[in-house]
C-alpha cells in the first residue's frame, strides 16, 4: 500500500502541519487506507492521527478540525493498492490502439470500480469480485459508469474477447436493487451489436431501471494491425441508428424521470440528421463521454456577438462544419485539422495532437492569434503527444491562447 502526496493544497490544513509532496501517507488513526475514498471515511472525524513517511523516517500527526473538513492532500494515485487492470481482450479498445510512444498512462487499462465512482471512468463488471460488491453497498458508491455494449451475453463476450464474462443484466439488477445509481455506455460497432441487438440492449436496459444510457460510435485509429477488423459506420448506417434510437424513445415515454438516453454528437453530424432539441438531453449525464457537447455549444451561441476577424479557431474535422457556422458571425476564421497522429478516422476535437495542429499550421502566414479548444489539454495542461501550449507558441512563433468557451474572447 502506497499513498503518495503529490500536493498540498495552500491554505489547507495539510499545509498548516507542515504536510509536503512526497510525503507518504501509512496510516490514518491506526488503519491503512487501500485508496482515496477510504481516505476520506477515515478522516471525517473531528481528531485524526497520521503516521507518515519522509525520506525512509516515520513520523506521527495530531490534527484537530470540523467533522467532514478535508485536509487538502492530493495523491498521485487514488488507488494506494493494486489498481484493478482490465482482464478482457475488447475487439475495439482504444488503449490497444495507440501508438508504442504515448506515455503509459494513456495505454493503461484500468477497469476499477473505485475510479468509476470517484471519476466516471467506465467499467465492464468483469473483475468484480463478491468483496467488491460488498463494499460498493456498504460505502454506497454511487453512481457507477458501466460498459455494457451489447445484453446479449453471447454478443457482449464476443466484444469484450472475454468469455468468462459473467451474465451482464443480473449485475446491473444486483447493483440496481442496492440502491446505486448506473450510467451505461454502448461502444456500437457495425454488423456487430447494431439493428435488432441495438434495440434489445436499449430495451434491456430500460426495463431494468438504468439512469442513463451513452451510445457512441466505434473510433479506429491506424494502429490496427493484427486486430479485428471493424470498419466505421457510413452515412446510411448512422440514419438507421437514429432511427432504432428514436423508435425506442417515442415506445419508451413512461420511462421514470431519471432516465436519460443519447446518441453520440457524432452520429448526427456524420449522417446530417439535426440534433436532438437541447431539453432532450436532460441532464447532460453523458456529457464527459463527448454526448450532448454539440448542442451545449451551440445552445450557448446562439446569440453570439462580436468581433474575432483576428483569430483562428482550431477544431477537429468532425466539428468544423458546426464552428464554422457560428463563427462568421463574429468574423473569425475556423481551421480544421486532420488527425495525422492516430489516422483520418479520428475527426473528433479532443484527441487532435500538438504536432498535427502544428502542422497544418506551419504554411499560414495570416492566422492572427491561434485559439485552441482546453479539450485538447490534461490536468497537467499536456496534449495527447506531450506538448504544451508554451510548446507549440515557442514551435510556431505565434501566439497560441487555449479557450474553454468562445464568450471567454468577447
Amino acid at each position: 500500500m502506497t499513498a503518495i502526496i503529490s500536493k498540498i493544497i495552500i491554505n489547507s490544513i495539510a499545509e498548516e502541519v507542515g504536510l509536503k509532496a512526497g510525503d507518504i501517507l501509512l496510516s490514518i488513526n491506526e488503519k491503512i487506507p487501500i485508496d482515496f475514498i477510504e481516505y476520506r471515511f477515515l478522516t471525517t472525524d473531528e481528531t485524526v492521527y497520521l503516521k507518515v513517511s519522509r525520506d525512509g523516517e516515520n513520523f506521527e500527526i495530531e490534527i484537530e478540525k470540523d467533522e467532514d473538513e478535508d485536509l487538502g492532500i492530493i495523491f498521485t494515485d487514488d488507488t494506494f493498492d493494486r489498481q484493478k487492470h482490465c482482464v478482457n481482450n475488447c475487439i475495439f479498445c482504444f488503449e490497444d490502439q495507440m501508438p508504442s510512444s504515448m506515455r503509459e498512462s494513456l495505454r493503461a487499462k484500468d477497469d476499477d470500480y473505485r475510479l468509476s465512482f470517484l471519476h466516471g471512468n467506465f467499467i465492464t463488471l468483469t473483475n468484480i469480485k463478491q468483496n467488491d460488491f460488498a463494499r460498493i453497498y456498504r460505502d454506497h458508491l454511487s453512481p457507477l459508469y458501466i460498459s455494457i455494449h451489447a445484453t446479449n451475453d453471447d454478443v457482449r463476450r464476443f466484444l469484450l474477447g472475454n468469455k468468462n464474462a459473467p451474465p451482464i443484466i443480473s449485475q446491473l439488477r444486483e447493483l440496481i436493487n442496492n440502491g446505486i445509481e448506473l450510467h451505461t455506455q454502448i461502444v456500437l460497432c457495425p454488423e456487430i451489436n447494431d439493428g435488432i441487438i441495438f434495440s434489445q440492449t436499449l430495451n434491456d436496459l430500460h426495463d431494468i431501471g438504468v439512469n442513463s444510457i451513452g451510445t457512441v460510435p466505434v473510433g479506429l485509429t491506424d494502429y490496427r494491425n493484427g486486430k479485428y477488423p471493424l470498419r466505421l459506420f457510413t452515412k446510411e448506417e448512422c440514419k438507421k441508428v437514429i432511427d432504432i434510437f428514436n423508435d425506442f424513445t417515442d415506445q419508451s415515454k413512461k420511462r421514470h424521470a431519471e432516465f436519460e438516453c443519447y446518441l453520440a454528437d457524432e452520429f448526427y453530424l456524420k449522417s446530417g440528421v439535426p440534433l436532438p432539441e437541447y431539453k432532450s438531453y436532460g441532464h447532460f449525464s453523458q456529457y464527459e463521454n463527448g454526448i450532448g457537447m454539440t448542442r451545449e455549444f451551440l445552445e450557448d451561441t446562439k446569440d453570439i456577438h462580436g468581433d474575432l476577424s483576428g483569430f483562428t479557431f482550431i477544431t477537429g474535422k468532425l466539428f468544423e462544419p458546426v464552428l464554422k457556422n457560428v463563427i462568421k458571425k463574429v468574423k473569425g476564421n475556423v481551421l480544421g485539422i486532420e488527425n495525422l497522429f492516430y489516422g483520418k478516422n479520428i475527426t473528433v476535437t479532443g484527441l487532435l495532437t500538438g504536432s498535427d495542429i502544428l502542422k497544418s499550421l506551419q504554411n499560414i502566414n495570416d492566422s492572427g492569434t491561434i485559439i485552441v479548444p482546453s479539450v485538447i489539454f490534461n490536468a497537467d495542461g499536456l496534449t495527447l503527444d506531450d506538448m504544451t501550449i508554451d510548446d507549440m507558441s515557442q514551435q510556431l512563433g505565434k501566439e497560441i491562447i487555449s479557450v474553454h468557451n468562445i464568450k471567454e474572447l468577447l
